[in-house]
């Protein structure tokens, strides 16, 4: 079975950790990005404070992605009604 490594925010305040997981399969009209890299943003460090109620942790922090383009078929990928190439 194939992995991909994920960093975890296990709990406000706790060291961030790598953990390994099953790779995701796409579904129907969907796709699998490669992320070769992901931005940690202020809500990420709210996060890790403790400073936001509600949160389901543990958690993967980072919301813009950095894909490589040559996985588009069309030299653009979109998602969700954005281009993100």
């Amino acid at each position: 079975m194939s992995e991909v490594a994920a960093v975890v925010m296990p709990a406000p305040g706790r060291a961030l950790e790598t953990r390994r997981f099953a790779s995701p399969k796409a579904k129907i009209g969907g796709a699998v990005l490669e992320t070769i890299a992901s931005e940690v943003c202020g809500t990420d460090v709210h996060l890790h404070h403790g400073r936001l109620s509600g949160v389901p942790y543990p958690i993967i922090p980072g919301h813009v992605l950095v894909i490589p383009k040559q996985h588009a078929a069309n030299g653009s990928v979109w998602l969700r009604s954005r281009c993100l190439a």
